[in-house]
């Protein structure tokens, strides 16, 4: 059974070493060649092979087709659209977005297009900075997930997963998978990589208990009672923990009553967030970069900072904001 074992890690192996290859930087990463894979005339057409492939759109996977695309199958393909199936937009936006750009078209998605940002993949291109205007000039290519995706199927039946979209004569690129975040990116592998040491530890485990069979009864004797004590000590040591936590935790009302007579009567707050170390306000207010100045007075809070930029709200004409502020260490119940 031993002797079958790296037979049947072979797979294992090469599936997450290419995995683990994939998150590197692009400039330690081996050299690897993707298809380009073009969408036109209600088929889709596979480049860089030896002979061309075209498949029409719907046709299932044949086997043919998957060994002749097998070589490509870990690699960075590039899927390109026709022009009506990618919508793209010049749009003109606040200076102080440049630094999170994704973000601030992620929420305002649903103004730009008919789309909320859930329903489709995007991004955006800088063109020009318009320090006097206070503009920033860019291009957003967005395209419908729901329209994309039976080709997105149909390519996986065949082994291959697109990284990229792209606009067939644009130089313009949209990450497949946006919005998953690099926790979840390392998360699989490690979480597989665990199991297989896992099951590997049950394995020996079981060997050795059945080879020594009369050493399972004190043993597990002694990792019951090794347990209890882990047990007792971590149950005293996170009561000792919540305790010390509950002291350092700001009074609530405290910080309520100096914001509620901080700021002006203009001012409305529709969320108020306490945290440990901070608290988070959003609202409206007729003048919303006075309320920085106001809450910096205060012998409550310190660095009082937007976390997004301001806008208009077009139904009361009142500036809806986002506010961060640290709590001063003296503030605590």
């Amino acid at each position: 059974m031993i002797d079958s074992l790296p037979g049947r890690l072979g797979p294992f192996w090469q599936w997450w070493s290419s995995e683990m290859l994939s998150l590197l930087p692009a400039g330690w990463r081996p050299a690897q060649s993707g298809l380009t894979i073009s969408l036109s005339h209600g088929a889709l057409r596979f480049d860089k092979l030896a002979e061309p492939l075209t498949l029409p759109l719907g046709e299932a996977a044949t086997l043919e087709h998957q060994q002749r695309l097998a070589p490509y199958q870990r690699k960075r393909s590039l899927l390109l659209l026709p022009p009506d199936w990618v919508l793209k937009k010049t749009l003109q936006l606040p200076l102080a977005t440049a630094g999170q750009l994704h973000q601030v078209l992620a929420m305002e998605m649903n103004r730009h297009t008919p789309f909320s940002a859930e329903q489709v993949y995007f991004a955006a291109q800088e063109v020009e900075a318009k320090p006097a205007l206070d503009k920033l000039q860019l291009t957003l290519w967005v395209v419908n997930k729901a329209q994309l995706a039976p080709v997105l199927a149909q390519l996986a039946d065949h082994g291959i997963q697109p990284r990229w979209l792209g606009l067939a004569g644009s130089p313009g690129r949209i990450p497949l998978g946006q919005g998953q975040s690099h926790y979840r990116a390392w998360l699989w592998p490690i979480l597989l990589l665990a199991a297989a040491l896992g099951g590997w530890a049950y394995y020996l485990n079981h060997r050795l208990a059945t080879l020594d069979a009369s050493l399972v009864a004190p043993k597990a004797q002694a990792e019951q009672a090794q347990q209890l004590s882990q047990r007792i000590e971590a149950l005293s040591q996170g009561q000792d923990f919540l305790v010390t936590k509950r002291n350092r935790q700001p009074s609530p009302l405290l910080l309520l009553r100096e914001v509620t007579q901080t700021l002006p009567d203009n001012t409305w707050i529709n969320r108020l967030e306490f945290q440990p170390a901070r608290i988070s306000l959003q609202g409206e207010s007729a003048n919303a970069s006075a309320l920085i100045s106001l809450l910096e007075a205060s012998p409550h809070f310190a660095n009082v900072r937007f976390s997004s930029p301001v806008s208009i709200n077009p139904r009361s004409q009142q500036e809806r904001f986002s506010l961060e502020a640290a709590l001063n260490n003296g503030d605590r119940p």
